[in-house]
């Protein structure tokens, strides 16, 4: 008979803390939001789960058309330049 035994109690999962402003996050998370991480995975042809990593602090670079594809979505908010690091220009 194979019991399956659990270590240790599964409580919520830790948050971690956010090192660096990602300004496609800022861009997704204000209020009111623009759209949802599905319709905006789908405005430019990714996954949910790659817009996921995009917004979240692992080191995720778009590729050139894709970083394009999300400037226009977000109507120039968040640039390729921006999503590069650089700083934008006004």
């Amino acid at each position: 008979m194979n019991m399956h035994v659990d270590p240790k109690p599964r409580g919520p999962r830790p948050v971690r803390p956010r090192n660096k402003p990602n300004p496609l996050r800022e861009w997704l998370e204000r209020r009111p939001r623009p759209m949802s991480k599905v319709q905006f995975a789908e405005a430019i042809g990714c996954t949910p789960s790659y817009v996921s990593q995009l917004i979240c602090d692992m080191n995720c670079w778009p590729n050139r058309d894709l970083a394009r594809r999300i400037g226009v979505v977000t109507k120039g908010v968040v640039t390729p330049n921006v999503l590069a690091g650089y700083p934008p220009t006004d």
